[in-house]
């Protein structure tokens, strides 16, 4: 079985985010401030994850990812009840289409840990986006330590 390194998981996200985000982004929330142009939203970023050994001789990792998924959205942030609902709906539906194509795409690569949490969120940053929050754990093998 061939080992995944973080690089691989960022470029298949990259790859599966394709059709439901303009723009992927692997950093840091300070970036977003330097995504200026309302052409690069919706925009999926993924922070640094943190990831966990349950067992270092099997060699699975699971990485802690944290996805913040931001669209640009002026009628959801005039205090409009349904366009802010649909638009939290929609960065859903864009969020969960990528993790369908990266798991379908990578078939047993990434196994999904169970959990997903969202936190839904508006009048972020510089640029008052509006956004999901996301985070997700994704199991894959990487590194069998022997005895």
């Amino acid at each position: 079985m061939a080992t995944t390194t973080l690089k691989n998981l960022i470029d298949d996200i990259e790859t599966a985010s394709i059709g439901n985000f303009n723009k992927f982004a692997f950093g840091y929330l300070g970036e977003i401030n330097s995504f200026r142009a309302s052409s690069i939203y919706p925009l999926m970023m993924l922070l640094p994850p943190d990831s966990s050994f349950t067992n270092v001789y099997k060699g699975d990792e699971t990485y802690n990812c944290v996805f913040h998924c931001y669209t640009f959205n002026a009628e959801a942030l005039d205090n409009s009840q349904d366009g802010l609902q649909q638009t939290f709906d929609i960065l859903k539906d864009f969020f969960d289409s990528t993790i369908q194509n990266l798991v379908r795409n990578n078939e047993g690569k990434y196994i999904l840990g169970g959990q997903l949490t969202i936190e839904r969120v508006s009048r972020e940053f510089n640029d008052n986006v509006v956004g999901i929050v996301c985070s997700i754990p994704i199991k894959t093998f990487t590194t069998c330590y022997s005895y």
